[in-house]
Formats: structure tokens, C-alpha cells, sequence
């Protein structure tokens, strides 16, 4: 397809917006006035971007994101033959990945391919790349055409089943013994799945920015609770920055080590692993993508550093110094929904004047109803709070404090 300049010589920036739970207003995040930019959405993105239409250059609807072929590149094959194909294909959700990178082979455009991006989202060929270049990992092995007993036994109990391109620990089983192994196979399908080595110690999370070898901005935190118990147990998840400096240079070149190994480049990432009680850090996983949470949000507060717009200026090959301070600490909590929906609001109560190093606060208004599909869109309704402070320890208890304190409650709600 031949290009059509893009307008008054701008670059030609497309944003796909199509699955995952975000509804984020981009433009407060990247310069729609530099850029010519066009969306392809679905319609719940459509509501989103409709707040700011007089920003955008075009934009295209599709009904059904999943089909790539039939709805989403001829959509956008349209969008390119009004306004000249993009210079720069660009998503703010993991979900969307493999997405872009089909429209990036499928039009010649710069960036990730869809062999690449898939080495970011599928667990098994993630860890085969790491482990290759020497970076600790698990044991590990494809569910598909495996001989179960001989899998389980080859990674040995305490194992994890998990999907192969999944997020946010959904899915998950951990199975301590054959018995268990033997109830959870038939739940799986295995072509989706792997089998891990269940490796015990401290969770950690490393995130920032990483091009040209190197990493232009990073922050190492500990989880103080897990993505699998906020998941399964509906349990707040939290996380604290690490001002331990031995540590966080070890944990930042492990991780930059991981990154290199995948062959990331002019992106975000949120990287996580396991450090065993013998401080060996274990490799579990990375997204090309800045972390969830309240990540992001805490990274711009207190050290300027807004993930998505740097992430769109590499893209857009603009690199920038970030001279970023090493205080305060930061820290933050989320809470999921208590119980199945629907539900209303019965208290959330405010703990912003009364819990020290607490600097925000998001909850729920009494008397909210959340149904199945407010759901999809808000993975933490219980409520959001962010933290600052001197030290990692101050601040990791003010976080559990939080969670001590913090008052949810709802009722069941008949629609």
C-alpha cells in the first residue's frame, strides 16, 4: 500500500485500542497535536475517545476485536488508504500486542513483529529465550502433546499450571501432588498451557523503560501481598519500592540481563521474579508493557516519570534523558471486588487523614452498584491508595496498616 504524507508533515501515529480492561484517555498522555493520529477501537474504546474526537484524525470502529482478519485489518487497511499508512503502530494494553504486530507485518510498518511479540506473551518461549542466555528461570515444559504423569514428574511438586500467554494470574492452579495434578489436568486445555517449577521466596517487580541496551529508568519493588491471592482470594494487592541500593543494582542488572536476552528495545516493562531464600533471583515472567496497579500513577507522582508517554515518544524515536530522583519511597494498594457481582456499595471508608504516608486515596461512593460488565472495565473497585515516604520499611507499614484498617463492605444487589 502506498503512503499518502501524513499532514503538515506530521508522523502518522495509530493506536490500538481493542481488548483488556483500560478505557485510558491518551490524550493526556501523548501530544495528539504532533502527531497525525488515528485509532482502531472497539466500541467501549469508542466511548472513551469520543471525550477528545476533535484531536483525532480518524478513527475506526470494529464489533468484534477478536477477528483480526475480518474486522480489524480491513478496518484498518480503510484508515490507511483516507490517511496514508501509519508510520508508528502503537497499543497501551498487553492484550493489544500481538494485534499491533499483526498490522505492523501486514502493512510493512516499523517495530515488534508478531514472531517477536510473541516470544513477550507466551511463557513457554519467553523462559526458553531467558534461560538460554543464562538467567535463572524455573522449570518448565509445554502442556501440549506432553505425557502428564511424565511432565509432573520431570518439574516435580510443588507445580504451577498456568496459561501460556495469560495475565494477571487468572487461570492459575498450583497442584502439590498427583492426586491434585490428576483433578486440575482435565481443567486446562493444554495447548494453552505450561507446567512450572513452584519456586518459594519473596516476589519482587521490576519496572521502568529500557532502550539501546540499557535501562533509561527503572524501580525495583517488592510485592507485599500476590497478584494469585488478590486473584483467588480476593485479597488487596500491594507493592513497596526497594531502597535497599545493593539489592536494586543486583535486581536491576538481572532484570536488564532478562531484557536483553528477549531482545527488548524502546519500550516499558514490568518484569517479575522470585528471590529464594538463598537471594538467588529466579526469572518468572515479563510484559512489554508499563506494570498494572497503581505502577504507573506512582512513577508520575513522585519521580515525573509518565510511562506511556515515554513509551510513545520511542516509538516516535524521540529518547529522552530522564534525570529521576531516588526519594521519596513509594508504595501503593489495591483493592479487587469483595464478591461476585452484582453488588452495591455499603462503606468505604476514608483512612486519608489517619494512616501516615497515605498521600491518595480513590474508593468507591456508597450506594455504586457494580455489575458484570463495570467489572470488566475497573479491575481494583474496591479502592486505590498511594503512598510516599523516607524508607521502604515506613512505608511498607503504612501500606499494611492500610490493609488492616481500611473498611469495604458491600451487599448483594438484584438487578
Amino acid at each position: 500500500m502506498d503512503s499518502m504524507p501524513s499532514s503538515a508533515g506530521k508522523p502518522h501515529l495509530l493506536i490500538v485500542m481493542l481488548n483488556g480492561s483500560s478505557t485510558i484517555r491518551l490524550d493526556r498522555h501523548i501530544d495528539h497535536d504532533r502527531c497525525a493520529v488515528t485509532y482502531v477501537v472497539d466500541r467501549t474504546r469508542a466511548e472513551t475517545i469520543a471525550e477528545y474526537r476533535e484531536r483525532i484524525r480518524d478513527a475506526a470502529v470494529v464489533t468484534d476485536p477478536a477477528d483480526i482478519d475480518g474486522q480489524v485489518l480491513p478496518a484498518v487497511a480503510e484508515l490507511f488508504r483516507r490517511n496514508g499508512t501509519a508510520d508508528v503502530v502503537f497499543t497501551p494494553s498487553e492484550y493489544d500486542l500481538l494485534g499491533a504486530a499483526r498490522i505492523r507485518d501486514r502493512f510493512g510498518i516499523a517495530g515488534m513483529s508478531e514472531a517477536h511479540t510473541l516470544d513477550l506473551r507466551d511463557k513457554v518461549l519467553m523462559k526458553e529465550r531467558v534461560g538460554a542466555a543464562g538467567v535463572v528461570v524455573p522449570r518448565f515444559g509445554a502442556c501440549a502433546d506432553a505425557v502428564p504423569h511424565e511432565l509432573a514428574a520431570r518439574i516435580g511438586y510443588p507445580l504451577v499450571l498456568k496459561p501460556r500467554r495469560g495475565m494477571g494470574s487468572r487461570g492459575i492452579h498450583i497442584v502439590h501432588d498427583d492426586a491434585e495434578f490428576a483433578r486440575a489436568w482435565p481443567q486446562i486445555d493444554p495447548d494453552d498451557y505450561e507446567a512450572e517449577e513452584f519456586v518459594p521466596g519473596t516476589i519482587y517487580h521490576v519496572d521502568g523503560l529500557v532502550s539501546d541496551g540499557r535501562l533509561l529508568f527503572s524501580r525495583v519493588s517488592r510485592y507485599l501481598t500476590t497478584c494469585l491471592a488478590a486473584q483467588h482470594q480476593r485479597i488487596p494487592l500491594g507493592s513497596v519500592v526497594v531502597d535497599d541500593a545493593e539489592l536494586r543494582d543486583r535486581l536491576n542488572s538481572f532484570a536488564l540481563r532478562a531484557l536483553l536476552a528477549l531482545s527488548l528495545d524502546a519500550s516499558p516493562f514490568h518484569l517479575e521474579l522470585i528471590l529464594r531464600a538463598d537471594r538467588e533471583p529466579v526469572f518468572l515472567e515479563v510484559g512489554a508493557r508499563p506494570g498494572g496497579g497503581q505502577i504507573r500513577f506512582v512513577f508520575d507522582d513522585l519521580y515525573g516519570v509518565d510511562l506511556f508517554r515515554e513509551w510513545a515518544n520511542l516509538a516516535l524515536g524521540v529518547q529522552r534523558e530522564l534525570p529521576v530522583p531516588d526519594e521519596p519511597v513509594g508504595g501503593w494498594l489495591t483493592v479487587p471486588a469483595p464478591s461476585a457481582p452484582p453488588y452495591r456499595v455499603v462503606e468505604a471508608r476514608s483512612l486519608i487523614d489517619s494512616v501516615r504516608y497515605l498521600y491518595y486515596e480513590a474508593l468507591p461512593h456508597t450506594g455504586d452498584v457494580y455489575d458484570s460488565r463495570r467489572l470488566s472495565l475497573d479491575r481494583w473497585p474496591g479502592g486505590r491508595f498511594r503512598f510516599a515516604g523516607p524508607t521502604t520499611e515506613v512505608v511498607a507499614a503504612a501500606i499494611e496498616d492500610t490493609m488492616r484498617r481500611y473498611r469495604f463492605t458491600v451487599a448483594a444487589h438484584d438487578s
